[in-house]
């Protein structure tokens, strides 16, 4: 597995880590079908601020942005998973696994 960290969206600054996580979208995205457009829609605030208690960050050696995943659970319990993206550094590190048992 991994030596990642996972912190919950809220434990963040929401509009930071959007900023953030957005600036790095080419990476984050590379190897991806959606185009630039699909990439930012996906990041709507909402995601990072009203439903932020169910996206989580992957954090590595310093802190830095290995994977994340957006993700909304409703009342009843259903969870839908609504972006995961993992940094091409940290593919095949079992990033996105620890991401999902995280969110489920």
């Amino acid at each position: 597995m991994s030596d990642v960290r996972l912190v919950g969206f809220e434990e963040l600054s929401g509009g930071a880590l959007r900023e953030r996580l957005l600036a790095d979208r080419a990476r984050f995205w590379a190897g991806s079908a959606l185009g630039d457009d699909a990439v930012r829609a996906l990041h709507d605030p909402l995601f990072f601020h009203q439903l932020g208690g169910f996206g989580a960050v992957a954090l590595g050696p310093d802190d830095v942005d290995a994977g994340y995943l957006l993700g909304v659970v409703s009342a009843d319990r259903l969870g839908v998973v609504h972006a995961l993206a993992v940094h091409p550094d940290w593919r095949g590190r079992g990033v996105a696994v620890r991401l999902v048992e995280r969110f489920t």
